[in-house]
């Protein structure tokens, strides 16, 4: 692997957030240069660091660097990292694990389609990740359980505040069963764990979580 140690840094109570985010992306830059199945899984990450980097750059150059902590947005790479790593550490998937993705994913009458309706074919974790499939992440997702991944997204600060000094920080919306029972009045559906799987439906995450987030993969959890 090659040296990454000058650009790997660690997230602490911090309130410059340009700067972290920033780094995030140079952190993932680093991985995604370098040697090793692990390291190809993250690249696909660095795009949405420079994504969030730009969105707090403008906040902060409009005087609103607040808003980095308010401003909520759905998100794939929040569904699709937080999924495989679920899947993995609870044995659901191994690495070299395939799925087939024929462009569609049906579950009862449902018919839920990938981004690229010829369908991926057969695809492991790391190349889900990088073609983003929909269908794979289908698949993993219902087999990890909606419980499960709220369990793993919430180890990765989703649905919580970050603790860093932002006025009007919000926690985004990390949706679950006992949310929806609650709050819409009708139990969850494996449609629903469908959304989240792939990072859409009820799911919300505000700018900084998502930097806090690549920043834990990139420091390997540190």
């Amino acid at each position: 692997m090659a040296d990454i140690g000058s650009v790997m840094f660690e997230i602490t109570a911090t309130s410059d957030v340009e700067h972290v985010a920033t780094r995030s992306a140079e952190a993932l830059d680093a991985l995604a240069t370098s040697s090793g199945v692990a390291d190809a899984a993250l690249a696909t990450a660095t795009g949405a660091a420079r994504s969030a980097a730009s969105q707090i750059n403008t906040l902060s150059h409009a005087a609103h660097l607040a808003h980095a902590g308010a401003g909520v947005l759905g998100n794939a790479l929040a569904g699709n990292l937080t999924l495989a790593l679920a899947g993995l550490d609870l044995g659901v998937i191994k690495p070299d694990t395939t799925l087939h993705c024929p462009g569609y994913y049906r579950v009862g009458r449902d018919i839920r389609y990938c981004w690229r309706r010829g369908g991926h074919g057969d695809v492991n974790v790391v190349q889900a990740i990088a073609q983003s499939c929909n269908v794979f992440f289908y698949q993993v997702g219902l087999q990890v359980g909606v419980d499960e991944i709220e369990r793993y997204a919430r180890m990765f600060g989703f649905g919580e505040l970050t603790g860093l000094e932002l006025d009007s920080e919000k926690s985004g919306l990390l949706p679950t069963r006992r949310w929806k029972e609650k709050v819409i009045k009708e139990r969850w559906y494996d449609g629903e764990t469908l959304h989240l799987a792939i990072g859409q439906g009820f799911l919300t995450v505000t700018p900084i979580q998502l930097v806090t987030y690549v920043n834990a993969i990139a420091n390997r959890g540190v």
